[in-house]
């Protein structure tokens, strides 16, 4: 897979740089919105597909929130069923990716205090966490994973957490940009 992301880099830049007039900022609007039904469902398959990767979301949604202005509300929608979809997979996958591993071989004395706390604050963590915009959230379903938190805790709790941040990201551009021009 990490062969599979390079190589589409390597052909988007070559691509780039044989044809520098195809991408400008014109040409690239008339292709979104000449296609612009194919491109959310592009759009929602690779935010959706990206947690699988664990790459973050914030480029994705900035870049939903540039390429389809007129369409923020599904741009905010699909941006957050793809960071459910990236904590679900990493919350029912902690084991097959091995990060257990990694946790309690480093971690492994202090686990159990962090299970107490998960087990009495896990919601209120995750909704903090979740919210906060310079840790990935990721690493709490990672947590949240290893822990065994209730998914009716989990997932609720990034989904609170998430939702500011990630409306500010798509709607505060366009709202600092038609208050400035």
């Amino acid at each position: 897979m990490l062969f599979i992301w390079i190589g589409l880099i390597a052909v988007g830049l070559g691509l780039y740089f044989i044809y520098p007039e195809q991408f400008t900022q014109e040409n690239i609007s008339n292709f979104v919105r000449a296609y612009e039904g194919q491109m959310l469902l592009v759009y929602f398959l690779i935010c959706v597909l990206r947690g699988a990767f664990l790459i973050p979301s914030t480029p994705f949604v900035l870049a939903g929130g540039i390429l389809f202005p007129d369409n923020l509300w599904m741009v905010l929608a699909i941006s957050m069923a793809g960071v459910l979809a990236g904590s679900c997979f990493i919350y029912y996958f902690t084991e097959f990716l091995g990060v257990d591993k990694v946790i309690n071989k480093k971690f492994g004395h202090k686990l159990d205090r962090t299970k107490a706390g998960m087990e009495k604050y896990g919601f209120w963590i995750v909704v903090a966490w979740s919210f906060f915009p310079l840790v990935p959230t990721d690493l709490i379903a990672y947590v949240a994973g290893l822990t065994r938190m209730p998914p009716w805790k989990f997932f609720p709790g990034v989904f609170l957490g998430e939702l500011p941040i990630v409306a500010i990201y798509v709607f505060a551009p366009h709202i600092l940009l038609n208050t400035i021009g």
